[in-house]
């Protein structure tokens, strides 16, 4: 599966209205990995911080119409 079928369909900022609201900075801020690259030298990217939402949104998808579970 290619997740550009699922996404290519939802706009940016629908996608940051519709997916984003169910989840808090706070709690992508917690993320070890998350720590670890802002306490590091190079820091973390605004595209590397959000790419956690679009996995999260993938696993969601392929759950909700392939029956995929981790």
């Amino acid at each position: 599966v290619n997740n550009y079928d699922w996404f290519k369909e939802i706009s940016f900022i629908d996608f940051l209205r519709d997916t984003g609201k169910h989840i808090t900075v706070n709690y992508m801020m917690a993320k070890d990995s998350v720590k670890k690259r802002i306490e590091g030298e190079t820091g973390i990217s605004y595209t590397e911080f959000a790419y956690q939402l679009m996995q999260g949104y993938d696993f969601y998808w392929l759950y909700q119409h392939k029956n995929c579970k981790l």
